[in-house]
């Protein structure tokens, strides 16, 4: 159980800060916690997946290994967007690639300005959202990275074949 209320599970610093990624997608901007980082990238090749959800671009190819690439916009509900950079985290049963529209930096985000997210804010897609961060007077969504693709989900994509796109 997480020692603070609203305190994303991911690691902090020893200032008691959470050092995150902030990337721009949709609307708004997002911080993914370093210790779920594995590296940023251009966008590689994407082999589409038959029956992947909607926000599944299919699978890449990154390391030798087959990994599914997210759309983080169209994961929470945006509309499609250009994306320049691949972020891939880990994720519950694997690594993923959030196709993102920029990386924008390294950030330390206070504890303090950490809230849960209020119980109106619900979709579909709000199970990703671990917390909200305010930083500069701009609303930072902390993302959990664990939950980015359901269990079920992750089962339809090992079960179908990729396909070139």
């Amino acid at each position: 159980m997480n020692e603070v209320q609203g305190e994303p599970r991911a690691s902090r610093s020893s200032s008691g800060c959470l050092r995150a990624l902030i990337v721009a997608s949709g609307a708004r901007n997002w911080a993914l916690p370093l210790n779920c980082l594995r590296e940023t990238m251009r966008p590689q090749p994407v082999a589409r997946v038959d029956g992947a959800d909607e926000y599944v671009l299919g699978l890449s190819r990154i390391r030798g290994v087959a990994v599914p690439v997210v759309e983080l916009s169209r994961l929470i509900g945006e509309p499609p967007e250009q994306h320049k950079r691949y972020v891939t985290v880990k994720s519950g049963q694997g690594d993923v690639a959030l196709a993102v529209a920029d990386v924008i930096g390294i950030y330390e985000l206070e504890l303090a300005e950490f809230a849960m997210l209020p119980s109106l804010v619900t979709s579909a897609r709000s199970h990703v959202i671990e917390a909200i961060a305010c930083r500069d007077n701009q609303l930072i969504a902390v993302l959990d990275t664990m939950r980015l693709i359901p269990t079920e989900a992750w089962q339809r994509l090992s079960a179908v074949e990729a396909r070139p796109a």
